[in-house]
């Protein structure tokens, strides 16, 4: 098997293999997440993992069909499923940027309203004056199809991820001010 470039972007790239039957010897180009076929779309993933042609994160060729099958159900190009669904515990999951593009495209506006800002405790606890724990807060705004703005605001607090065990993952402790 070989890829082929075909023009200016990846998804003009082909991976080609020869045809296994000895009547035809012609080449099967397939353009890669197109097949329906299973066993070509394994086989069409393993080529581009063996070509390091995708994230060093995606080790497996059913990681990488089931990426690019989310995208596509998402809407989403071949290359920009790949760089933007990561597999997380086993299941594609999109990544921060692609979350964005796909509200941007939704047409919902999304602004910062608070971000790690300290909550303090309340008057007459042990707490009082007191940092409790940080909150951040993003508005969400789109205009409604019955003709009005729909507006929702989103908090997470530094407990919401201590409580899901985000914190003792690896990024949180590179970047635990971020």
């Amino acid at each position: 098997m070989d890829i082929q470039e075909t023009g200016d972007s990846f998804e003009d790239a082909v991976v080609v293999q020869e045809d296994p039957t000895p009547q035809n010897q012609e080449l099967a180009i397939t353009k890669f997440g197109q097949s329906t076929n299973l066993n070509q779309m394994l086989s069409d993933a393993q080529v581009l993992l063996d070509g390091k042609f995708v994230p060093s994160s995606i080790k497996t060729p059913q990681a990488l069909v089931s990426i690019v099958k989310m995208g596509q159900e998402l809407g989403m190009d071949t290359m920009a499923s790949i760089n933007n669904l990561v597999v997380i515990q086993g299941k594609p999951t999109l990544g921060i940027h692609a979350i964005g593009a796909l509200l941007d495209k939704a047409g919902v506006e999304k602004q910062t309203i608070e971000d790690f800002v300290p909550i303090m405790g309340e008057e007459g606890t042990d707490n009082a004056g007191k940092v409790v724990d940080y909150r951040t807060t993003i508005r969400f705004t789109k205009q409604s199809r019955f003709g009005g703005i729909v507006t929702e605001d989103v908090s997470f607090t530094w407990k919401d991820a201590t409580k899901m065990d985000l914190t003792s993952k690896d990024n949180w402790k590179r970047m635990p001010s971020n």
